[in-house]
């Protein structure tokens, strides 16, 4: 009876544990919502593009902008709300996945990524949340917010490739995983 209850006690550690895991996404480089059954949500899919706008002045800037100004999902932007991605194992996740703070204009969204003035380039401090990670499996994070997020508009961006005022010329186009956080 002792050894029954021992296998029973075993399988329920094992499957307890195995039902707190999020499924692992598809997708490389897609980033995921995951709710409190653990099943997985998408973000809004945007394509983002590189803008380059020179003023008479000499300043330039490279925005990263994404239609609209607001995402069609929202979230409340707690630390216990959880996301998750699929990047190649043995990438740094926190080198690898971004959060960014949208500044919302009339018609889009965008991320000031690169600036210079009068030739010169000027620093440029990206608006991004700070982020949490924990490993799920090789190359497979849960990502969370390491404190509540602000009202505003979030993405979501993997692996981004760095812009600069020379290479903006030729537009890029990024694809991120936005949504809104209320309160903003």
């Amino acid at each position: 009876m002792k050894k029954i209850s021992f296998l029973v006690a075993l399988l329920v550690i094992v499957f307890s544990a195995y039902a707190q895991n999020p499924p692992a996404p598809e997708f490389k480089n897609k980033v995921l919502f995951v709710d409190k059954n653990n099943t997985l949500a998408d973000l809004e899919k945007t394509d983002l593009s590189s803008n380059l706008h020179t003023n008479m002045g000499g300043h330039s800037e490279v925005n990263l902008i994404a239609n609209g100004t607001g995402s069609s999902v929202s979230h409340s932007g707690s630390t216990a709300e959880s996301f998750i991605v699929k990047i190649e194992p043995g990438t740094d996740p926190e080198t690898a996945v971004e959060l960014f703070v949208f500044d919302v204009a009339k018609k889009n969204r965008k991320i000031l990524v690169a600036q210079m003035s009068m030739g010169k380039d000027q620093g440029v401090e990206l608006t991004k949340a700070k982020l949490a990670f924990k490993k799920v499996s090789d190359g497979v994070y849960t990502v969370t917010p390491a404190a509540q997020l602000e009202g505003g508009e979030y993405c979501f961006l993997v692996n981004r490739p760095n812009i600069s005022i020379m290479g903006a010329s030729s537009t890029q186009s990024l694809i991120g995983y936005c949504f809104s956080v209320a309160g903003k």
